[in-house]
């Protein structure tokens, strides 16, 4: 018998890797949700409308449900936090009481901004203590989802990038208009991140369903490539064969919402599984942005 994946955030850069990885599997049948950009196979579907949700849950009665929807960017979630909460926090906690009762699995996507960046590498069971209104509406969803009594899993990655609609959509190759440009730029050089390719992350997410009940309830994945912005722009640079001597690092905290300044993630029970996959970054960033640079020569 097949398994029923249903998948939030289909349309968005993680739920765009995660839908095409669960399709190409033969024993698996994906059902995408989307509110943006939803069309053909991808279901428009707005989770704040917890009435509808319920409904169609208890329509499709679905194997398992990952929860990539979330606000993501912390700049954004500070500005306006009330809306976070609805989507970050009181959706996933709606959608896990109903998979409670049906006896569905939930996969929710976490962050690395859970933790608040002083003692890493952090582990599953490390304390939280985020720092912005993103990392506290990503540890409350966790907590709602807990408290639900569903079977659940909780997968936390860092910052993510690959093959985006436009580079905005994305904080890394967002850098590419930084990186080409002739100007002085002061970029981060303070914040160590570890930028990950979705398409990894959605490996290691069909994995996981696969193997649910060999694993904890909380789990890490992230590359294994430390780098600041500045240094992302550089590798970005060079993937490019741009001038980089206009890059200058700033060594002081970046303005806006405060970030951690390294949240990497302790990854080694996913390992020890045997489970992941990591695409060095200068060949993750240059397929993810050489069609954007090549079409504006």
């Amino acid at each position: 018998m097949d398994l029923h994946v249903l998948l939030t955030g289909a349309t968005g850069l993680l739920g765009r890797a995660v839908y095409h990885d669960l399709q190409s599997r033969p024993d698996t049948r994906v059902t995408g949700w989307a509110l943006s950009r939803a069309s053909g196979d991808i279901h428009s579907v707005d989770l704040l409308d917890f009435e509808t949700v319920a409904g169609k849950l208890q329509s499709l009665r679905p194997d398992v449900i990952v929860h990539t929807a979330a606000h993501r960017k912390p700049d954004v979630c500070e500005n306006d936090p009330d809306a976070t909460v609805k989507l970050n926090v009181d959706t996933p906690r709606h959608i896990a009481r109903i998979a409670a009762g049906l006896g569905t699995r939930v996969l929710y996507i976490s962050t690395d901004y859970v933790f608040d960046g002083t003692s890493p590498p952090y582990r599953p069971e490390d304390p939280t203590n985020p720092l912005n209104t993103y990392g506290r509406s990503k540890r409350d969803g966790e907590r709602a989802l807990r408290e639900t009594g569903c079977d659940y899993r909780i997968l936390r990655v860092p910052i993510l990038y690959g093959n985006v609609e436009s580079p905005e959509e994305s904080a890394v190759t967002s850098l590419l208009d930084i990186a080409k440009a002739s100007e002085p730029k002061n970029v981060d050089h303070w914040a160590t991140r570890y930028p990950t390719h979705v398409e990894d992350c959605a490996v290691v997410i069909g994995k996981l369903i696969c193997r649910w009940k060999e694993l904890g309830t909380i789990l890490h994945w992230s590359s294994d490539e430390p780098m600041t912005r500045y240094e992302m722009a550089c590798a970005i640079a060079e993937a490019f064969s741009f001038p980089s001597n206009h890059l200058i690092p700033a060594s002081q905290p970046p303005p806006g919402a405060p970030r951690p300044r390294n949240s990497h993630l302790d990854c080694s029970e996913l390992e020890s599984a045997g489970i992941g996959r990591r695409t060095p970054f200068k060949v993750g960033i240059a397929k993810a942005l050489e069609r954007f640079v090549v079409s504006k020569k």
